[in-house]
């Protein structure tokens, strides 16, 4: 497991490595909410720089106002994100993001269902 942290000084963001190493390591970074991505495009940035062979993400709530997920689709060789997986909480991200590499969606209706004993 790799921790990281991040500051803000102004607009930017400064990510650091808090705990572990990935190198060597496909890195899958866990996030709760992605809007315009910057925070996961310089997490990346500071992994593979310390060795992580690949980099993912998993975001719960993938909101990308102002179509910012084009950011993270795969163009030609370039390839930040291995995958990006992300909910179908946001159903309008869902239509727009479908079918491109690196999104893939994950349903929430079966982990709800069973929440809710159905």
């Amino acid at each position: 497991m790799v921790v990281c942290a991040k500051v803000r000084e102004g607009d930017k963001r400064i990510v650091r490595i808090k705990e572990g190493n990935p190198e060597g390591c496909h890195v899958v970074i866990v996030d709760d909410l992605v809007q315009s991505g910057g925070t996961l495009i310089e997490c990346q940035k500071v992994l593979s720089a310390h060795g992580a062979t690949r980099v993912s993400a998993y975001v719960t709530h993938g909101v990308f106002p102002k179509q910012s997920w084009e950011r993270f689709v795969h163009k030609g060789t370039e390839k930040a994100f291995s995958y990006f997986w992300i909910t179908d909480s946001c159903p309008q991200t869902v239509k727009a993001i479908e079918n491109k590499a690196p999104f893939e969606i994950i349903s929430l209706a079966g982990s709800i269902a069973n929440a809710l004993q159905i």
